[in-house]
């Protein structure tokens, strides 16, 4: 079964859909829901795993 490719429009990425991030270093990385400011995820590079990275929910409460 062949799944076709659907992209977004630039509306919808800008204001809907979209992920911004940002690089806090080399191994650590912050992303954020475009239409959910306020929730951060943050990707960091495992120590033990080299090639493995995790996501942390960081809440502000």
């Amino acid at each position: 079964m062949l799944r076709k490719k659907i992209f977004f429009s630039y509306i919808q990425c800008k204001f809907a859909y979209g992920i911004e991030s940002k690089t806090v270093n080399n191994e650590e990385f912050e992303l954020q829901f475009v239409s959910y400011k306020e929730l951060t995820l943050t990707l960091k590079k495992q120590i033990q795993i080299k090639s493995l990275f995790k996501f942390y929910l960081l809440a502000l409460l």
